[in-house]
């Protein structure tokens, strides 16, 4: 249960940051732009690394599919 509710922080925080970033470069307002980008990627590493199973699954279902 904790995984999954760190995984939910984690979605809501990346959906946060993804409209600010957004917001920030059509405002022009570039250290927070640069800033939510940064953290845009390391929450998306967590992210990644958290699902690295399911990530692995499906790479080899896409590449290794079988006639």
């Amino acid at each position: 249960m904790a995984n999954q509710n760190l995984n939910y922080f984690i979605d809501v925080c990346l959906l946060i940051l993804f409209i600010i970033n957004i917001i920030a470069a059509y405002a022009r307002w570039r250290d927070i732009h640069e800033l939510t980008g940064n953290i845009l990627i390391i929450l998306l590493l967590i992210h990644l690394s958290l699902h690295w199973r399911w990530f692995v699954a499906a790479t080899k279902n896409l590449f290794y599919r079988q006639n």
